[in-house]
This record gives C-alpha cells, sequence and structure tokens, in this order.
C-alpha cells in the first residue's frame, strides 16, 4: 500500500486534501513558486552573505543561488538551494536536475546537474590593454 504524499517530488508544493481549510492560500503560494521558476533568472549566484532584508531594498520574487560555502546565518543552513524572497521572509528550494536560471550580476547561464556549470557567458571580453 503505497502512503499518502504531502508535498509534490520535485519542488514540494503542498497538495491540497479535503481537511485543508483556506485551500486558496495553498494553492497560491505553489503558483507563486511556479511563477518564480518558470522566469528563470537570478540576481547572483556567489554572494557569500544574504542580500539586505531591510524590506526596501527586496522585492517580492528576487531570487538567489545560494552558495554551498555560504556564511550569513539564515543561508549558511541552506547551502546550494534557490531563495526566493517573498514579503518579509526567504523560501528555499531545492534545485533540480535540468534546472536552468540566467544570472543578472554574472551575465552567464547555469544548469543545475548534481551542482551548477555554466553552459554559456555573455561576459564583457578584456582588451589587450586589460590583461
Amino acid at each position: 500500500m503505497r502512503s499518502f504524499m504531502e508535498n509534490s517530488e520535485r519542488l514540494g508544493f503542498d497538495f491540497l486534501t479535503y481537511y485543508h481549510v483556506q485551500k486558496e492560500i495553498i494553492l497560491n503560494k505553489n503558483f507563486s513558486l511556479i511563477d518564480k521558476c518558470v522566469w528563470n533568472n537570478v540576481l547572483a549566484s556567489r554572494s557569500l552573505a544574504e542580500p539586505n532584508t531591510d524590506g526596501k531594498s527586496q522585492k517580492v520574487g528576487d531570487m538567489y543561488l545560494v552558495p554551498q560555502d555560504s556564511k550569513f546565518s539564515r543561508w549558511d543552513v541552506n547551502p546550494g538551494k534557490i531563495a526566493i524572497y517573498n514579503e518579509a521572509n526567504w523560501t528555499y528550494i531545492s534545485p533540480q536536475n535540468g534546472m536552468m536560471f540566467w544570472v543578472l550580476d554574472e551575465k552567464v547561464m547555469l544548469i543545475y546537474y548534481g551542482d551548477w556549470h555554466e553552459i554559456f557567458s555573455k561576459k564583457e571580453k578584456q582588451t589587450k590593454s586589460e590583461s
């Protein structure tokens, strides 16, 4: 006999069940996660410290790839995860093989397959005088 699953296998979406009250809250949370994963761009991927969360500098939906060696108190317990800012807190999801994100600050496309790998770069080329 198969046990009942409470969350989806890949992104951990909460499943609705007959005993849930305010089902719209769970459904909206799931839609919000889908929306963020479909857009597929993150602000940064190598920031060792959590961005300022004063409520003014972050926007709902801002996403980051948390580095494996992050030193910030909330991020160091979520290494390698995708951090999504939601109003006043962070939601963390584990990357799944095949996920791709455009990293805005580095101008690179990353794909996840056990770890993040660069598959495309739009970095500025150095001139001879810079090298």
